[in-house]
């Protein structure tokens, strides 16, 4: 999720707006299989009827979105989904993981402070924090 582009307008669109964060759960608490990944079916009929406030206008600007973030990757600009997984969980493959309690709090702390980081650089104040206007 590119958190410096969507934060901003999900602020615009709520100002109360609550973050939070839906993280892998460690492999202690859920042991991989290789497939399936861990992943949302935005095609899926059922998914889709679970979430009617979902315009057909959002879901194309979410698609184009993610294509946007493809063409980023393809590029070179940011990193596939395996070098992330490497760099931030430590293990070779999915099914391979060592990606314990430990790790799983640890990763939650970096990435609370990285979306903590994107809010700041885009102006999106969030409750409780040091950037809070007076």
């Amino acid at each position: 999720m590119d958190f410096n582009t969507i934060l901003p307008i999900l602020a615009q669109a709520n100002p109360d707006l609550n973050l939070s964060l839906e993280m892998a759960a460690s492999c202690d608490d859920k042991p991989r299989a290789a497939n399936p990944r861990q992943c949302i079916q935005l095609d899926d009929p059922v998914w889709r009827a679970v979430h009617p406030d979902l315009t057909a206008e959002e879901y194309d600007a979410y698609i184009a979105m993610v294509d946007a973030y493809e063409t980023r990757i393809e590029s070179g600009e940011i990193e596939d989904w395996a070098t992330y997984e490497a760099r931030n969980y430590g293990y070779p493959s999915y099914e391979a993981q060592s990606y314990r309690y430990a790790e799983a709090r640890a990763y939650i702390q970096r990435s609370a402070e990285h979306v903590r980081a994107c809010a700041e650089r885009a102006g999106v104040f969030l409750e409780g924090r040091a950037n809070e206007p007076a």
